[in-house]
């Protein structure tokens, strides 16, 4: 006897520890889409045992043993998989972890100490508030009294049934019966619960179908004691018992996601591990995790974008940011934006970000602004994406969670093979182009400064700073030119682009952003980036508008014109005098008065065209030979158009796919333009 109770002892530390340990290593190495199957784990003993070995030591050795196959499975298993890249991290195996990490989602580096988890947990109320969650979860799980149901369930079930007395063997099937459907209903919640209706989610359904569970429960056991409850309300009151266990199912796995992934990665261990002790797990990745949520999206490892969100709104209220009838939401395939949660009126202020939130210049560290030269001579652009890059980055970890990854921007045409570069329109090579000189002069200057900077991670962040900055100067910054005058946002950010959208103001005290017209309740709400054409915003945004959605969509006719205007050699030289050389374009309604000069060079002489230039002629007189002139070019334009589609959509293994659909989607907007406009010259 004593050495049974020694074995149960020894067993309950076992299994105490793999309560904390399995989910918690579950959540660090499991892929996402998996990671609530595989949290889902069952024991239980086959009836068969009871029904056909007597009741003897026999029975209870077999019944020991059948449980031994399975945790001796375990213990092979354990062999083979990979240890947690945090914890290899915290003890300075580096290498090792590195080596994990490239066979799991993720692009990770930094490491901490003990004493800095401490700190982080007490001192830093965002952390605070959620260790505290965590003890309240516990507290609730404990006083719920969900374990005592399968501990007492044979008790429970004689209190609920009602006429002739059961047999104790039927009592001991109904128990395996509950055993088996919690085994099934983790399953179910593993499959249609955890996964996809989300952690939070899932715990409240679990945990108000357990409270009305418990609520029939004690009613009927009050009526009962009174003689006055039916046979229904009995076989109801059995009924309960295993809808209960759905719910326990359902909660009791949501909750140990919300314990040891949900909350902030730095003291989730710590978090989860408070239930055999209340102690802190070490932090094993740092200040880096951020960039290990980043760097596998969409998939999003570690916790699923509502609770993204949800942390980034939390701490935005640490920052005094206002937001007033709207929300982040996600939208498939296009990131985060804003939407309305209210019915928004034209003039109402939906969002106030105070200047103290803000990330500028004057924000950075200054140990990374002394390893470069000041601005002017390193750009604030190249100094913020430094900040960005870096292991130390200053940006707090919940705006840090919702920035696009290195996959949300690969339509950025700075980041695609160079062999695409030739199938964009005229207008955004040139613009890419420029970039390009921009870009390469500011790692230029950064790799100088901090040696062993990887390109493809400053390229990212790089880019994030240019596609998601506000116009701002500060004291540091009002001298500097005006491409100087950078500002990051958190939530300000994550507004989407529309040809007219919002307002967006600021003064010294705040941004704000108002509406430009009434919205519907769940209506994006979207800002207006500025009068740009697709080509500017595929370049620097990485997007297009679809369809004719863009009113201030143009296509440049550089190409077009420009080797037809070189001979001869006195033409260009008369264009270029008069400012009438290059720079033609062509919108949705007619060709710019710079394309009309320039095709009337071709079609009359020259003192006709400087007169309509100048403005001295109104130039109808020769309006029908600039017409068909122009219809010929363009109708010759729109077969080298289709030709390049072609050719685009013939190209294999060049970039990746969503890159050469964006490019045939903008030829093809290019194509429908200029067809329009075939057509107007036609009538």
């Amino acid at each position: 006897m004593n050495s049974l109770i020694a074995a149960r002892i020894i067993s309950g530390l076992g299994i105490r520890s793999l309560g904390v340990i399995s989910p918690m290593a579950i959540v660090e190495i499991a892929p996402q889409e998996i990671r609530g199957l595989a949290l889902t784990t069952a024991s239980f003993c086959v009836l068969g045992i009871y029904e056909n070995i007597p009741a003897s030591k026999l029975q209870y050795r077999i019944r020991l043993i059948a449980t031994s196959v399975f945790v001796f499975l375990c213990i092979l298993s354990s062999f083979f998989i990979s240890e947690s890249p945090r914890w290899l991290m915290f003890v300075g195996r580096r290498e090792e972890a590195i080596e994990v990490l490239k066979r799991l989602p993720g692009d990770v580096e930094g490491n901490s100490s003990f004493l800095s988890v401490v700190k982080e947990t007490f001192i830093v109320s965002f952390n605070l508030r959620r260790l505290q969650q965590v003890l309240v979860l516990y507290a609730l799980a404990q006083l719920s009294g969900a374990n005592s149901v399968t501990t007492y369930f044979i008790s429970i079930i004689r209190m609920l049934r009602k006429g002739s007395q059961m047999k104790t063997s039927e009592d001991i099937f109904l128990s395996g019966i509950y055993g088996f459907s919690k085994l099934w209903f983790s399953l179910i919640a593993s499959f249609f619960f955890i996964d996809i209706l989300g952690r939070r989610r899932s715990m409240f359904i679990g945990i108000a179908v357990q409270m009305v569970s418990h609520l029939y429960i004690g009613v009927f056991i009050k009526y009962n004691q009174e003689a006055t409850a039916s046979m229904a309300a009995s076989r109801g009151a059995v009924a309960a018992l295993f809808v209960h266990a759905f719910g326990y199912a359902v909660g009791k796995i949501a909750i140990d996601f919300n314990k040891g992934e949900r909350r902030n990665l730095t003291v989730g261990g710590g978090n989860r591990s408070l239930y055999p002790s209340v102690c802190l797990r070490r932090r094993a990745l740092a200040q880096s995790y951020p960039i290990f949520w980043q760097s596998s999206r969409p998939d999003i490892p570690l916790t699923n974008m509502s609770d993204i969100i949800h942390d980034l709104l939390d701490w935005s209220k640490t920052q005094n940011v206002v937001l007033n009838g709207i929300k982040p939401n996600a939208f498939p395939g296009r990131g985060i934006g804003l939407i309305s949660t209210r019915a928004i009126k034209e003039g109402d202020v939906v969002l106030e970000v105070p200047t103290s939130a803000i990330k500028t210049l004057d924000d950075l560290p200054p140990s990374l602004r002394k390893k470069l030269p000041s601005p002017p001579d390193t750009t604030v652009h190249a100094l913020l994406a430094l900040d960005l890059a870096t292991d130390a980055s200053s940006c707090p970890a919940p705006w840090r969670a919702v920035l696009p990854s290195r996959a949300d921007i690969a339509t950025m045409p700075l980041t695609w093979d160079e062999r695409l570069h030739p199938y964009l329109p005229p207008a955004a090579r040139e613009l890419l182009k420029q970039q390009k000189t921009k870009f390469d002069k500011d790692f230029a200057n950064c790799v100088a400064a901090v040696p062993g900077l990887d390109e493809s991670r400053y390229r990212h962040a790089w880019l994030l700073v240019n596609s998601r900055t506000f116009y701002h100067t500060s004291p540091l910054t009002a001298k500097l030119p005006k491409e100087d005058h950078l500002s990051l946002q958190p939530v300000a950010d994550l507004f989407n682009h529309a040809a007219r959208g919002c307002a967006v103001a600021y003064c010294d005290l705040s941004y704000t952003v108002t509406a430009n017209r009434s919205y519907p309740r769940g209506a994006e709400i979207p800002i207006c980036y500025g009068r740009h054409s697709n080509d500017f915003l595929l370049v620097e945004y990485g997007f297009i508008l679809e369809g004719t959605s863009n009113e201030w969509d143009e296509v440049s006719l550089d190409d077009v014109l420009l080797p037809r205007l070189r001979k001869p050699a006195t033409r260009k030289r008369d264009l270029e005098d008069a400012g009438f050389w290059g720079r033609y374009v062509l919108d949705s309604d007619m060709v710019c008065f710079r394309t009309q000069v320039a095709v009337r060079s071709l079609v009359v002489p020259e003192w006709v065209w400087r007169s309509f230039a100048e403005g001295r002629d109104e130039g109808e007189g020769a309006q029908w030979k600039v017409d068909t002139e122009l219809k010929a070019m363009l109708e010759e334009y729109d077969e080298q158009i289709e030709a390049t589609i072609k050719e685009v959509e013939s190209l294999e293994g060049v970039g990746e796919a969503v890159q050469r659909e964006i490019i045939v989607q903008r030829w093809r907007q290019i194509q429908t333009i200029v067809g329009a406009a075939i057509k107007r010259l036609a009538q």
